[in-house]
């Protein structure tokens, strides 16, 4: 054992691979719904939602349909593309394993900008475990975040290594990095491409302060073209298939639209989320200014502004408070750095105990979800998946024919289900943004007897579709459909 332990102190790359594999494993286990073999049925509730229906759209887009067209959200094609490779590895196998590979190369980056840092062992552990645990928390696999974090965590390792080793080749490849990660997050959720853009302008203050005029100009310039280099390859994609207008009105103005139609201000969600915010911000200013002196002036002006613009950029967005998830690996690879510095050594058996705690955070973030999942949702899910296979054939749930409203993703997927109407699932938060999904065009496709089957909650009323729902209830609804009553959801069949 001894032996073992020795090894892996020498070998850094490999102890931290082995980690990073070994870490991200577990966090996929317990954070994807949409894949993880711990949960048999993929579970219908909102918490989860968002990753089910980014599994169905990759899904979708292997079928051969059309993004935007016959497929609708107004996220970016990289993450139709992302869940479409992981479904086409082999379902939720194939999505579990490139989750899996995702994740390892995000942790490993992390150990890389923590030991550049220069952050001690025991400081690693607290930030590894607090993204961890977090993640787990959060059940943000696979989030519109996921797929960014590799590249935006290498972004940081480079300009932390620039910072520590004056290195402006560094610097060079951390704007690049830059560049690349607001190219893919513009085509997969527009807002994220700010974070990336808060270190090109932390960086553009230190070259400016260095006099680094050549540097600063060579850096724009690579950091512009690999911006351009990511966008190419959706552009190319939808114009070739003709949907160009449609990707770029849902990716740019829908997704901005969605984002201020979701946010209000003096609703609890929003003002718990600032709430949050509010006290990370602490956690990171405080011993940041108290002990500034600690560090370098360009070092202390890199983490002041790229960490104030990233905050001013989540307190914008408050209200969805997942989207922290993108500025993560960053928050938790600085702030130990901030600790580590200014925090006198503890004694082994403080270190010790401070290791205990962030373990013991860290199995509760493993165990939390899926006991509530078994112990609240599993059987609700069985009936569910069971109601709708006994009442809607195969065949008609593979042709087309069954739309859900204002339900989860997840029934979908449990229950085979392939659909005919490009806005399948957030109906009514859609409804605020689209011109095309409007509330009549929904309805005149209800009319038109292409849906034989309408699935949706039996308390429709607590639906975020509330506006369709009631109708296919209502008096006119109900000469157009049947309903068949079940205990979670109901079906309404079309009358023939």
């Amino acid at each position: 054992m001894n032996k073992l332990k020795e090894f892996f102190n020498k070998q850094r790359i490999i102890t931290f691979v082995v980690m990073s594999f070994v870490l991200a494993f577990f966090t996929i286990l317990i954070a994807s719904s949409s894949a993880s073999f711990l949960y048999r049925y993929q579970p219908s509730n909102n918490f989860v939602n968002d990753q089910n229906m980014f599994y169905y759209l990759g899904k979708m887009m292997v079928l051969g349909k059309t993004p935007y067209v016959e497929v609708f959200d107004h996220k970016g094609l990289y993450l139709f593309y992302y869940c479409a490779l992981g479904y086409a590895l082999g379902g939720r196998v194939g999505f579990f394993i490139l989750q899996v590979i995702t994740m390892s190369l995000t942790y490993w980056f992390m150990f890389l900008a923590l030991d550049e840092l220069k952050v001690q062992k025991t400081m690693k552990i607290v930030a590894i475990l607090s993204f961890f645990a977090l993640y787990c928390f959060s059940m943000q696999a696979p989030g519109d975040a996921e797929q960014q974090l590799p590249l935006l965590t290498l972004m940081v390792y480079f300009y932390a290594r620039g910072l520590m080793k004056k290195s402006n080749h560094s610097f060079l490849i951390g704007n690049i990095l830059a560049g690349l990660t607001a190219g893919i997050a513009i085509n997969i959720r527009a807002s994220d491409a700010l974070v990336p853009f808060a270190f090109t302008m932390a960086y553009l203050v230190f070259a400016i302060r260095n006099k680094m005029v050549k540097d600063l100009f060579a850096n724009i310039i690579v950091c512009v073209l690999a911006l351009f280099f990511a966008c190419l390859p959706p552009l190319i994609h939808s114009y070739v298939g003709g949907f160009m207008k449609e990707m770029y009105t849902a990716v740019i103005f829908d997704n901005f639209r969605y984002v201020a139609a979701g946010d209000n201000g003096v609703a609890a969600a929003p003002i718990l989320a600032r709430g949050a915010i509010v006290l990370l911000m602490a956690a990171y200013y405080v011993p940041l200014i108290i002990n500034r002196k600690k560090l370098e002036k360009d070092e202390f002006l890199m983490w002041i502004i790229s960490g104030s613009i990233m905050f001013v950029i989540q307190l914008a967005i408050a209200y969805f408070a997942h989207y922290l998830i993108i500025m993560m690996t960053f928050y938790f690879a600085v702030i130990a750095r901030f600790y580590d510095l200014f925090v006198i050594e503890p004694s082994k058996a403080k270190r010790v105990s401070l290791k205990a705690s962030f373990i013991t955070l860290a199995v509760a973030s493993i165990i939390t979800y899926p006991t509530v999942y078994y112990t609240v949702q599993y059987q609700k899910d069985v009936e569910i998946t069971q109601f709708i296979n006994e009442n809607i054939s195969l065949e008609e749930r593979q042709n087309g024919h069954v739309l859900c409203i204002g339900c989860a993703s997840a029934i979908y997927n449990n229950s085979n289900i392939i659909i005919g109407y490009g806005d399948f699932n957030s109906q009514g938060n859609h409804i605020k943004i689209s011109s095309i999904y409007s509330k009549e065009n929904f309805i005149e496709y209800l009319k038109s007897g292409e849906c034989h089957y309408v699935i949706q909650w039996a308390n429709a009323d607590m639906s975020d579709a509330q506006a369709i729902t009631s109708w296919v209830s209502s008096e006119e609804g109900q000469t157009y459909f049947v309903k068949i009553p079940g205990k979670h959801v109901d079906i309404f069949q079309y009358k023939v």
